[in-house]
């Protein structure tokens, strides 16, 4: 639930600009601003949370605003393409007078995909692990290649290929999400870094990891998001 007063806080960093899908953090999906399916889980969690949104877009304020958010203005020189967000996170934290003890959620709007309940397990799997940084993850294939294409190397033994339920749990595959990390405010100033100290991964499910960077990932989580409305009870 969003609340103002709450000890935790999650920053949803969203620019106005984007390179692969213009205006993305308004673009509608499954009938709602991508950003806002963010915002709504936040409000959906169990967990009182504080809820900030950094932007540089007065349009993005505006619908942070509608869903109960704060919003806090982002200086144009951490909105550029070339941004990194840790910088803008920090910004927010210290223009919102943010305790260096809070925990500390950074969600992401451009992953919109999280189940019911997920933030709230999230945060319980923090707590229990005693780690200082949570990082939201899908499983992978094992069956993976590095390297480029002209020159790949296989991670797995090509000659005596293995079925999957037979590779051992050190040689499974995790891919961030980018829809959650928890950290405390104070290590993630002092790092600037989202994923610092001793790291925890929190396993998500796979539609969950979806992560919005062109046409084809908006029509996967319109129709994610549309499925999943139709079958709440």
């Amino acid at each position: 639930m969003i609340d103002q007063r709450a000890s935790a806080v999650a920053i949803v960093p969203a620019r106005g600009g984007s390179k692969g899908v213009p205006g993305k953090n308004l673009v509608n999906v499954a009938g709602l601003p991508l950003i806002a399916w963010t915002l709504l889980a936040v409000s959906d969690a169990d967990l009182p949370i504080r809820l900030i949104v950094t932007t540089d877009s007065q349009d993005i304020a505006n619908v942070a605003a509608d869903y109960g958010s704060e919003v806090v203005r982002r200086p144009q020189d951490l909105a550029l393409d070339t941004s990194p967000t840790e910088p803008a996170i920090v910004h927010a934290l210290r223009e919102a007078r943010v305790k260096s003890d809070a925990l500390l959620f950074l969600l992401q709007p451009t992953s919109p995909i999280r189940s019911k309940g997920t933030i709230d397990r999230a945060h319980a799997a923090f707590i229990e692990s005693g780690r200082d940084t949570l990082v939201g993850v899908v499983e992978e294939t094992v069956f993976n290649w590095s390297g480029p294409p002209e020159d790949p190397q296989p991670m797995y033994n090509t000659i005596s290929r293995p079925r999957r339920q037979d590779f051992k749990s050190e040689q499974v595959v995790f891919r961030e999400t980018g829809s959650i990390y928890i950290s405390r405010v104070a290590p993630f100033i002092q790092a600037e870094n989202r994923i610092h100290g001793s790291t925890t991964l929190f396993v998500m499910a796979k539609s969950e990891g979806i992560d919005i960077d062109d046409s084809h990932d908006i029509a996967v989580a319109d129709a994610v998001l549309n499925r999943n409305q139709t079958e709440l009870p």
